[in-house]
C-alpha cells in the first residue's frame, strides 16, 4: 500500500526531473497526473508521522501533522525563524527507508507549552536513502544450506 508520505516523495522527485530540464516518460506524466487528482480531492492529508527537523543550527524530534505535495505542518517544533531553510528527515524502519525534505519555512504558530507549529513549504527534489537489512551469519548459513 503506497503511503501519503510516499505519493509526496513520488510528486517531489518527478517535479525536481522537470526543474532540472531532464524530462519525463509517458509513464512519469501519468503518474504525475494521477498523484496530482488524488491531492485535489484532499488538499492535504492528516498524519502522525515522528521526523527530524534539522538546519545548520538544530536538530529536534517533531511531529508531522500533515502532508501535500507542496506543504508539511509540523508540531512540536523548536523556535523556527519565517524564511529559514531546513530539511525533514523521516525514517522507515519497516521499509528500511528515510526520506529527506528539504523545505522553507513559511508561517509559525504557538503550540502546547514552549512548543510551535510550523508551516513548511517544500522545495528541490527529496532524497530517499535504502538502507541494507542486516543478515544475521546464522540465516546466511541457513539459506546457503538450502
Amino acid at each position: 500500500m503506497v503511503t501519503a508520505l510516499e505519493l509526496v516523495y513520488q510528486y517531489r522527485h518527478l517535479l525536481g526531473k522537470c526543474d532540472a530540464g531532464v524530462g519525463l516518460t509517458i509513464d512519469e506524466i501519468e503518474a504525475l497526473q494521477a498523484i496530482r487528482a488524488l491531492f485535489s480531492h484532499h488538499k492535504e492529508w492528516e498524519v502522525e508521522i515522528a521526523a527530524d527537523l534539522r538546519s545548520n543550527h538544530l536538530i529536534d524530534r517533531v511531529r508531522i501533522a500533515s502532508v501535500s505535495p507542496l506543504e508539511m505542518v509540523v508540531r512540536r517544533a523548536p523556535y523556527t525563524e519565517s524564511g529559514q531553510t531546513v530539511e525533514i528527515v523521516i525514517a522507515d524502519p519497516e521499509l528500511s527507508v528515510t526520506y529527506r525534505f528539504k523545505a522553507v519555512v513559511a508561517w509559525r504558530g504557538d503550540d502546547a507549552e514552549d512548543d510551535y507549529v510550523l508551516g513548511l513549504t517544500l522545495v528541490g527534489s527529496p532524497v530517499l536513502v535504502r538502507h541494507h537489512r542486516h543478515i544475521t551469519p546464522s540465516r546466511a548459513v541457513v539459506a546457503v544450506a538450502a
